[in-house]
């Protein structure tokens, strides 16, 4: 590893797509290029400071915040370490 480059900027997302039919699902294309499906079902189900991911409707709108990790419009968000967690 190079000065100044961290593991959140090496092994963070790059992309991440919302799995149709999948209730929580996300595929997740981390920084190497390699591809994972990813469950929040659990999650989500269990915790009340995501319970707007609950909708089907919000929870499209994931995308990756500039560290690497998931992120929602309202500011819920999963760490680029805590994501790998929840790979199916």
């Amino acid at each position: 590893m190079t000065n100044g480059e961290s593991l959140v900027n090496k092994f963070g997302a790059k992309s991440v797509c919302v799995e149709d039919g999948e209730e929580c699902t996300l595929k997740v294309t981390w920084k190497d290029s390699t591809e994972n499906i990813v469950s929040i079902y659990e999650l989500v189900k269990n915790n009340d400071l995501f319970w707007r991911l609950r909708n089907p409707r919000y929870f499209k709108y994931a995308g990756v915040d500039p560290l690497g990790g998931l992120c929602w419009p309202e500011g819920e968000d999963i760490s680029p370490g805590k994501i790998r967690n929840y790979i199916i």
